[in-house]
């Protein structure tokens, strides 16, 4: 990773300083309802953005697969972890099955690499598993979110980059009584080629998949 040009533009040195910021139990939460569109048992994947590497233990232990993530920052010795830059994966072309890039992607300065890096080291037929926050909602406003986008943006950007959709889902999250978060779940399977479909301009989501008064996942 090449921190002196990236530091031009996000100041990686500061965003270090910061600590990680990861809800490890919203993300096995999370997991746990992807996995019932996914099959995640005995894959191999890579968690894009993978911090302290909980999730990868999670992954190993639930599921057995085979994980490897990649950080900016190694924040302790762990042999399934790479440091590296989402911009441009250590990895040899067509190597996983699934990728996971899980509150990550928003904090790109350039999401169409990220993605075209993510597409290159899939296998074909390759799912990716993003989630990022939704244009909007309060946590946009970080400042360490570069690209927060609305669902038509984030498929538009993956129907570029040669991914076709399997699900879409809105997650909401209640922050307390009057504050909701949401969040785009977005799970699209590589392919060799795309079809000339239309640029995506409205998207209707009005099917409640679950909800237990805190998170509503709805597609």
């Amino acid at each position: 990773m090449n921190s002196d040009k990236w530091n031009k533009y996000i100041r990686i040195d500061r965003i270090q300083n910061e600590g990680h910021g990861m809800n490890f139990k919203e993300r096995v939460r999370d997991l746990d309802f992807i996995s019932n569109f996914v099959k995640i048992q005995n894959t191999k994947i890579l968690d894009v953005g993978c911090e302290t590497g909980q999730i990868i233990k999670y992954l190993k232990d639930k599921f057995s697969c085979d994980v490897t993530g990649i950080t900016e920052r190694i924040y302790e010795v762990n042999p399934d972890i790479k440091l590296g830059d989402m911009h441009e994966l250590p990895f040899e072309n067509n190597i996983f099955d699934i990728v996971f890039i899980m509150h990550t992607l928003e904090h790109s300065i350039a999401p169409y690499i990220v993605l075209s890096e993510i597409n290159r080291v899939l296998k074909k037929d390759g799912i990716i598993v993003c989630i990022l926050p939704e244009e909007g909602c309060q946590s946009t406003s970080d400042h360490q979110h570069f690209s927060v986008m609305t669902f038509r943006q984030i498929f538009n950007l993956l129907h570029k980059t040669n991914f076709e959709p399997v699900l879409s889902l809105r997650k909401e999250l209640k922050i307390t009584y009057s504050e909701i978060r949401r969040d785009i779940i977005t799970i699209w399977k590589k392919v060799n080629s795309i079809n000339d479909w239309d640029i995506i301009t409205t998207l209707v989501l009005g099917v409640c998949l679950s909800n237990d008064g805190t998170i509503r996942y709805t597609a």
